[in-house]
């Protein structure tokens, strides 16, 4: 499934509190990563990387919509 950074916002939203696993793809380089949304924040993990839900660690909306805000999601997986 491929969405939008506004689409994957709202999907996180409905989805709670799962997460999923996605891949970016730039250029020829692709990387997985775990995003979630828990506590009205929204955490993005490298997939080897320990899932830390602490406040300093998430973006508010407005921050995730910011600093990614042209990039293109490809869902691989839910995480439950």
């Amino acid at each position: 499934m491929k969405l939008s950074t506004n689409e994957l916002i709202e999907k996180l939203k409905k989805n709670f509190p799962s997460g999923y696993e996605v891949s970016l793809r730039m250029g020829i380089l692709t990387v997985t990563k775990d995003v979630f949304y828990k506590r009205k924040r929204f955490y993005l993990f490298s997939t080897d990387e320990f899932w830390n839900f602490s406040w300093d660690n998430g973006y508010t909306e407005l921050e995730f919509k910011n600093n990614f805000e042209n990039w293109i999601w490809f869902v691989d997986q839910t995480i439950d």
